[in-house]
């Protein structure tokens, strides 16, 4: 939760914390400014756009200083939109420290079945978050468990299933290890 007296979010971890993670995920040498993030967080197209430059930048310094304006995201955030933001950076800096790997078919499609039949999928919320996350997909569907996408979270290679395997002891839904 956003703590407005000094910033924290989800207990330890600052939006400076963020800014700064990102800054390093792009390789600019310093924290990407605030709103730049919050920006990042909300609009799956501009975090793109950022990921894609960051080996040119001219085109990175640009797009940092010049945000899509947005009114939905300037405004204040609740508390659980901040904790779905965190989730998602985290997710990001694993994907990026992985050197963005995607999962195979076969491990894509092993974990997406998964989700499709757990008791935690559910529709997602139709705020502009899970829309911008699940733009171009046939499936809204996201886990009550972690917040995720699931059809985003099942390709990437850094990510895992929060849930245990109801019946294989130290697996998870998805058949891998914990």
């Amino acid at each position: 939760m956003l703590d407005s007296s000094n910033n924290d979010i989800a207990g330890d971890v600052s939006i400076h914390d963020l800014c700064v993670r990102f800054g390093e995920l792009l390789g600019t040498g310093v924290p990407v400014p605030e709103h730049v993030m919050r920006v990042a967080l909300q609009d799956d197209l501009y975090a793109h756009y950022l990921l894609s430059c960051r080996d040119t930048p001219q085109f990175l310094a640009h797009l940092i200083a010049n945000p899509p304006i947005r009114p939905e995201i300037a405004s204040s955030v609740d508390g659980s939109v901040v904790t779905l933001l965190v989730r998602a950076t985290h997710a990001l800096w694993r994907w990026g420290r992985a050197g963005f790997e995607t999962s195979d078919d076969v491990t894509f499609q092993r974990r997406y079945n998964a989700c499709r039949t757990c008791p935690n999928r559910m529709d997602a919320p139709g705020d502009l978050s899970y829309r911008l996350v699940l733009a171009g997909s046939d499936d809204n569907s996201v886990c009550r468990a972690c917040g995720c996408a699931v059809v985003r979270k099942a390709r990437l290679a850094s990510e895992s299933c929060p849930e245990e395997h109801p019946t294989i002891p130290g697996m998870t839904r998805w058949e891998e290890p914990i």
